[in-house]
């Protein structure tokens, strides 16, 4: 506690009280002093300076550059998207926070900069809504998986049988691609040869497992 000087006028028998009150609370003179000339005053001053005492020992806030590295290191070590982070903790598009991230300022910046900022700290200090996040990104890579698996399983179903000319413009696809077409020319090929763009897909993995075994079948 930073220390305090103390002016107080007493008499002769005041004095003698206060050497009495010394000896019975202990402390210093000048704070005996003031307890006991005016003792709201002092009470108040002591829990004004307690008060002061806990705000110098609270942990500073972070720079942005700080806490731009933190998130990007949070976000890597657990495989959480860019895209997920910004929509459900910033409610943000993910381009804004990629620029928050890439650049951020030597200051805290004002308005919404600042709220972005201190949102990010925060979330790097909330274990809950660290573990939450988590758990949605995990749903949502379950969620995925599971549609994947449907897709695939009712194309099995449903078998196509395609013909010369969808065979022929597939393969040729196939060989340019090396099996590996976007998904745009995909949707193309769908399109042209009056197919179901997933059935395009399917065809697409099973020319690869089929191949593969080929390959293999070559090398024993």
């Amino acid at each position: 506690m930073n220390s305090v000087t103390f002016k107080v006028t007493l008499d002769k028998e005041d004095r003698s009280a206060l050497m009495t009150f010394v000896q019975e609370k202990g402390g210093s003179i000048e704070e005996c002093a003031v307890q006991a000339a005016r003792p709201q005053e002092a009470e108040s001053l002591l829990i004004s300076e307690d008060k002061n005492a806990e705000k110098d020992e609270r942990e500073p806030v972070q720079t942005p550059k700080a806490i731009a590295d933190g998130v990007i290191a949070w976000l890597k070590k657990n495989s959480v998207s860019q895209a997920l982070f910004a929509e459900k903790i910033l409610s943000r598009k993910q381009s804004t926070l990629s620029d928050v991230l890439r650049q951020p300022p030597a200051e805290l910046p004002k308005g919404q900069g600042k709220w972005i900022y201190e949102k990010m700290e925060n979330f790097l200090n909330d274990k809950q809504e660290q573990q939450q996040l988590i758990a949605l990104k995990q749903g949502k890579r379950k969620a995925a998986v599971s549609s994947d698996e449907e897709e695939v399983n009712a194309a099995k179903k449903k078998r196509v049988h395609f013909t010369e000319f969808q065979l022929s413009g597939l393969n040729h696809a196939y060989g340019r691609t090396k099996g590996r077409p976007t998904a745009q020319l995909m949707e193309k090929l769908a399109e042209n040869f009056d197919l179901e763009q997933h059935q395009v897909k399917t065809w697409f993995q099973n020319q690869r497992n089929k191949r593969k075994k080929q390959r293999m079948k070559l090398m024993c």
